[in-house]
C-alpha cells in the first residue's frame, strides 16, 4: 500500500536526521511528538534501522527514540 510505504520512507528520513542529532549532541533519549505518533508502529522499525546504520558508535545507535503522546508536545519542547 502506498500510504504504508510513504510512512516507512518517512521513518527512514527521520532516522537519518536523528542519527545526525545523536552523533552531534549525544542525547540520552529522543522524543518524537505530534501527528506522526498516531502511525508510530508503521515507521518505528525503519527509523531505528536508519539511525543505527548512520550512528558513529554502538551506544549512539542504541539511543532510544520514543513516541511522546502528550497533549501539547510542541509547547513542552519550546519551554524545555
Amino acid at each position: 500500500d502506498a500510504a504504508v510505504a510513504a510512512l516507512r520512507a518517512t521513518g527512514r528520513y527521520l532516522g537519518r536526521g536523528r542519527a545526525n542529532v545523536v552523533n552531534a549532541v549525544n542525547p540520552r533519549r529522543i522524543y518524537v511528538g505530534g501527528e506522526l505518533t498516531a502511525a508510530w508502529p508503521l515507521f518505528d522499525d525503519a527509523l531505528h534501522l536508519a539511525l543505527g546504520s548512520r550512528a558513529l558508535t554502538a551506544a549512539a545507535a542504541a539511543t532510544p527514540v520514543v513516541a511522546d503522546v502528550t497533549a501539547h508536545p510542541r509547547l513542552l519542547g519550546a519551554t524545555a
